[in-house]
């Protein structure tokens, strides 16, 4: 693999890492919300 093409790849590999840590934080903060509305539902 040439120079340009690895860099490229660690670029994009940060890319999906970043991308993947912020599904993580969506789905926590789904369940957050989630659990919220049923408290004020009173469940």
């Amino acid at each position: 693999m040439n120079r340009a093409a690895a860099e490229m790849e660690k670029h994009c590999m940060n890319i999906a890492k970043d991308v993947e840590n912020a599904a993580a934080e969506a789905d926590e903060l789904a369940r957050f919300h989630h659990l919220r509305a049923k408290e004020l539902e009173g469940k």
